[in-house]
């Protein structure tokens, strides 16, 4: 049984779950929303999550791309079978197909979305063509952690989309994002041994990370209009914190601690949703 806990990488689901809270707190500014809608978005995002880092272990076993990988140990293959582990991933997106009848009961338009993200949720490793196999896991996660994850769960609710919300999505995207990012640059040269084509792959070591630098100067631009004059210091907190990690980045080229970059992308994540999601209720 922990091994397959293990296949879910609980660490990770944070990711999953920042975004759909942020989003009820911005949506208790306009309207009361249903904990009941919130709590299917939640399983939603979180089962969907699930599905796609067990789809991950599993393909890239059968790929043979994780023969030398750095970060945590997978388990198909060692612990678990390649075919129990698929057939854990399709149970778990069935799951999140159930969390989402309260949703769809009340608006069916949303569908459409929801079949996009479970095949995101395996596309991204499987099928004929790959997400993150063609440098393209850094958009996935901006995309589906960011705007589909935020926009979706106010959509859920019923609240018209502002500006403000489409900011605070991007913020949380590129949050994702760069997640992803440091995560790649960890495997950069066993991906290439093994012929996975990553966005850092595609584009070399130093480039790749001038690219994450610029992401986070995106995101302080995007800060600066969230927060605005009332509240400099949740700015300036966050951006603190987003140049201590570019400084370490920069100085660790030789990537001997990107496993601890890793964390504390997830670290700049947490603060990015606690200044935002104090900043909406103190707004409310």
């Amino acid at each position: 049984m922990k091994n397959y806990f293990l296949a879910l990488r609980p660490k990770t689901l944070i990711i999953g779950t920042i975004p759909v809270i942020l989003a009820y707190i911005s949506a208790l500014q306009y309207a009361k929303p249903s904990v009941q809608i919130l709590l299917s978005c939640l399983g939603i995002a979180l089962f969907l999550q699930m599905a796609s880092n067990v789809f991950n272990d599993a393909l890239d076993f059968e790929k043979g791309t994780d023969i030398h990988r750095k970060g945590p140990k997978r388990q198909a293959g060692r612990t678990i079978s390649l075919r129990k582990l698929k057939r854990l991933g399709f149970v778990l997106i069935g799951i999140a197909i159930l969390c989402s009848f309260p949703i769809l009961s009340q608006s069916p338009q949303l569908i459409p979305l929801g079949l996009v993200c479970i095949l995101a949720s395996y596309t991204y490793t499987g099928g004929p063509y790959p997400l993150s196999y063609h440098g393209l896991g850094e958009v996935a996660a901006f995309v589906f952690f960011g705007p589909v994850a935020v926009i979706g769960t106010l959509l859920s609710f019923g609240i018209e989309i502002r500006n403000s919300q489409i900011v605070m999505a991007s913020i949380i995207g590129i949050d994702a994002a760069m997640v992803m990012g440091v995560n790649n640059l960890r495997d950069y040269a066993t991906d290439l041994k093994a012929g996975k084509s990553t966005l850092a792959g595609k584009l070399g070591q130093m480039s790749f990370i001038y690219l994450l630098s610029l992401m986070g100067g995106i995101s302080a631009l995007l800060k600066i209009n969230f927060f605005g004059a009332d509240a400099r210091f949740l700015f300036y907190l966050c951006t603190l914190c987003s140049a201590w990690f570019f400084i370490m980045l920069h100085k660790d080229q030789k990537q001997k601690h990107v496993s601890r970059l890793f964390f504390f992308t997830l670290f700049l994540l947490l603060i990015d949703f606690l200044a935002m999601g104090g900043f909406l209720i103190a707004n409310l």
